[in-house]
């Protein structure tokens, strides 16, 4: 009896798929089929691994929040967890790219960056804006700062 080198396996998660022991040496075909069994799928797996990505990434951004004390953010729950995640990346990459070359102090970072997103609680603002430009981000926060403090106003 051939040992065949495509094995279909029933995962732990109740998922099937075909699996190529081709690799493998013949006698440990059997036993490399029997522990992928004990094994939730491929694609439980990357969501598993995603989903704790994803809530590190988060954690860490609470962090960040706290410790620059910026406010939480408002909206939908998931909304927020994206946005302060979103938050913390522009933040963090701004910080980095001025302080780090020079252009700024520390403290001169939080009077006009961070100060400025203390007034921007909005979760809709931070996904809308998540692919600003490090160049165009003080004019962007700026603007949305002058709505929050004379909302009936024209920015300009």
């Amino acid at each position: 009896m051939a040992i065949p080198t495509i094995v279909e396996i029933n995962f732990a998660c109740f998922h099937r798929g075909k699996v190529s022991l081709s690799h493998l040496p013949l006698g440990r075909r059997y036993v490399e089929a029997a522990r992928l069994e004990t094994l939730p799928c491929p694609t439980c797996m990357a969501k598993k691994r995603d989903k704790a990505r994803k809530k590190m990434a988060y954690q860490k951004a609470l962090t960040y929040a706290q410790e620059h004390h910026l406010p939480a953010l408002t909206g939908d729950p998931k909304d927020v967890q994206v946005a302060t995640v979103i938050r913390h990346q522009q933040l963090s990459n701004l910080q980095y790219i001025y302080e780090e070359s020079g252009v700024l102090s520390p403290a001169q970072f939080d009077e006009l960056y961070l100060g400025a997103a203390r007034y921007i609680t909005s979760a809709q603002w931070w996904i809308l804006y998540r692919s600003m430009e490090p160049a165009e981000a003080l004019e962007c926060m700026n603007t949305a700062v002058y709505k929050v403090k004379k909302p009936n106003e024209p920015p300009f």
